[in-house]
């Protein structure tokens, strides 16, 4: 009798002890997921779907999860206009005050909504966002959190807010110490100018970003710098300069935007036969593309 007593309390603290350590492994590959988000996030993808759902008991693990997912996908330009993941993360996390989590988890179903051209709910998200952080710490998802909101409201052609939103995202950027991040801010606010017909404005702010892709060679940045500068020249009539910017562009990346750009340059000189030439290689290149 006493045995079987021994076995069925030797049963029971295995089979605790075997589900524990099942849910500390999960919890193990969340932290690891989370630590190669910035840098590897393909890596943190795959670790993440790696990671069974239906094994997380823990409500904290499953909304940790749903961030850390929608989050990958995200940094790997998986387009995902559906927020019933993200939504997970926000219902755990929305009682919280000035929290990172928190305010990432309203961050990303932002990204959602912007996804679906939901502008509108896009805002709304962002600023709940922006409420959620933690005051008075630097950190690279305040520039974010504004770049969005500034793009945003472009959009939405509210040019003063878009404005103010790209400035406080140049204040963040300026915070973290890191040259490159600038780049963001600084096209931002030169759209801003060039949307607002304020051209010379917008050509000192492509400047300042531009600078800074040649800095630290990147040449996709440059070369989508020099796309906006050769756009602006074209929008002031000047259409030598223009030509001259796009030339660089192309140079510098063989991208479908430098190439539907320079075909466009090449319709306004009454050049349609090149123009309908490079249009045709712009269009082998998309079937090309692999689909993200």
């Amino acid at each position: 009798m006493k045995q079987g007593i021994y076995v069925t309390i030797w049963l029971i603290s295995f089979l605790l002890l075997n589900s524990c350590t099942r849910q500390h492994n999960h919890n193990i590959l969340l932290v690891q997921a989370d630590s190669l988000m910035e840098e590897y996030p393909d890596s943190a993808l795959r670790i993440l779907e790696s990671v069974e759902p239906q094994q997380l008991k823990v409500q904290a693990d499953k909304a940790y999860y749903a961030l850390l997912l929608t989050q990958a996908r995200d940094k790997n330009y998986i387009v995902q206009t559906d927020d019933s993941l993200i939504r997970i993360a926000v219902r755990y996390y929305e009682d919280k005050d000035e929290d990172f989590n928190a305010a990432k988890s309203y961050f990303y179903q932002g990204c959602v909504y912007r996804n679906a051209n939901q502008d509108a709910m896009a805002i709304e998200a962002y600023l709940k966002a922006l409420d959620k952080m933690p005051k008075g710490k630097p950190h690279k998802l305040w520039m974010q959190i504004y770049f969005n909101l500034g793009e945003r409201y472009r959009y939405q052609n509210l040019y003063g807010s878009s404005m103010e939103m790209f400035q406080k995202c140049l204040g963040a950027s300026k915070e973290l110490k890191d040259s490159s991040l600038l780049f963001f801010p600084y096209r931002g606010i030169a759209n801003a100018y060039l949307f607002t017909e304020k051209s010379d404005s917008a050509l000192i702010y492509y400047q300042k970003a531009l600078a800074i892709s040649q800095y630290i060679h990147n040449d996709f940045w440059e070369s989508a710098i020099l796309d906006d500068i050769s756009n602006t020249y074209l929008y002031k009539g000047d259409t030598l300069k223009a030509e001259q910017f796009i030339r660089a562009s192309i140079e510098k990346d063989k991208s479908a935007s430098s190439l539907y750009l320079r075909s466009k340059f090449l319709c306004y000189r009454n050049e349609l036969d090149s123009a309908k030439e490079l249009l045709l290689v712009l269009s082998l290149i998309h079937i090309s593309e692999p689909t993200r």
